[in-house]
């Protein structure tokens, strides 16, 4: 189910129970919001629950839902802990389970009930029952052209604009494409509600307003760091993984990191050596298409043969390293120096070709 149809969902006021959850907080809280919007405003207060831990209230929470609105049609039950949805014993005992699937077979027409939790298991039981009769929406990262349009409209909310180039820069600088990047849409708000007010007093935003309002965090060092070592760009990947390590950055860390990163040039050659087009490998490698993106490109610089070879010594290093026989700094330079041998090599062998 899309954003767009959950809405249109939503404005029928038909579904009486949805599971909410995903990697993007900001459009799941946006959702939250338009289902409140839905009680009476001046009894909202008295409509809405949230709970944010079971405890061991499982039948007070039961009862809640259970019971009529006040002076309203609809009462909204917000629960946001993760035990719903846990199994093996972690979350609820048999009986509050067997109480909690007992109310969502039958829930009350007054109630809307919304699950949230930041973490869920989909062999859950529970899972299982809201999706037989219920609805779920995963919150994903944003696509590239959704962003644009997004980040577009925020700006000429706040009576502000970015050209395309700018605007492409700006996404760049914040990482919030980058698959382990913490930013959310709502530290890209943050960001363009700050660009917006420079706009209005120049009535222009400059690649230099840019780089002084979107400080590239930490994270996105890491990930510039990536991109260097996979286009070839020895100097500038040596002189960011010194910084890396001199800022307390372990060097085994990285090691994990160019070794996923080979790990996803290898699927993304196996996938279209079968016939998979990008979008079809993005979903079976359930990574965002700005991410994989960036791996098909390394998949230009580093064929599938060198890729398993590099994985392979990647794994042989981290495992020399922690038995003591190799120094870590070391490794990882000489694994970068590797790689930019591998792509030296090949494009040497698409030149003579």
């Amino acid at each position: 189910m899309t954003y767009k149809d959950l809405l249109a969902n939503i404005n029928k006021g038909e579904n009486l129970i949805y599971l909410l959850y995903g990697e993007e907080s900001y459009i799941i809280e946006k959702i939250i919001e338009e289902i409140k919007d839905k009680l009476d405003t001046s009894f909202k207060d008295l409509n809405f629950v949230q709970v944010d831990e079971v405890g061991s209230d499982i039948d007070k929470i039961i009862e809640t839902l259970e019971s009529m609105p006040f002076m309203d049609t609809k009462r909204i039950v917000l629960l946001r802990s993760g035990d719903f949805f846990k199994t093996g014993g972690k979350g609820l005992s048999k009986t509050e389970e067997e109480k909690i699937l007992n109310y969502i077979g039958n829930p009350s027409k007054s109630t809307v009930l919304v699950f949230a939790p930041k973490e869920l298991d989909k062999r859950s039981s529970t899972f299982k029952a809201i999706k037989k009769n219920h609805i779920i929406f995963e919150s994903k990262k944003l696509t590239s052209l959704e962003i644009k349009k997004w980040s577009s409209d925020v700006l000429k909310n706040h009576g502000a604009s970015l050209d395309g180039q700018q605007l492409d820069f700006f996404l760049e600088r914040t990482g919030y494409f980058y698959k382990e990047s913490p930013k959310t849409l709502r530290d890209v708000e943050n960001e363009l509600i700050k660009l917006s007010s420079i706009f209005k007093e120049k009535k222009s935003i400059s690649k230099e307003d840019i780089e002084a309002i979107v400080f590239e965090n930490y994270e996105n060092d890491i990930f510039k760091f990536i991109d260097y070592v996979f286009m070839g760009n020895t100097k500038n990947s040596l002189r960011l993984f010194r910084d890396l390590t001199q800022n307390g950055e372990s060097p085994l860390m990285v090691l994990t990191m160019i070794g996923r990163q080979l790990s996803m040039i290898t699927k993304c050659h196996l996938l279209k050596g079968k016939g998979y087009n990008q979008s079809m490998i993005a979903q079976k490698l359930s990574v965002h298409p700005y991410a994989l993106k960036k791996a098909m490109d390394y998949a230009q610089k580093v064929n599938f043969k060198d890729s398993v070879i590099l994985m392979n010594l990647c794994v042989d290093t981290d495992f020399r390293i922690k038995t003591g026989q190799l120094n870590e700094n070391v490794a990882v330079e000489l694994i970068i120096t590797k790689i930019w041998q591998k792509i030296k090599n090949e494009i040497h062998g698409k030149t003579i070709a």
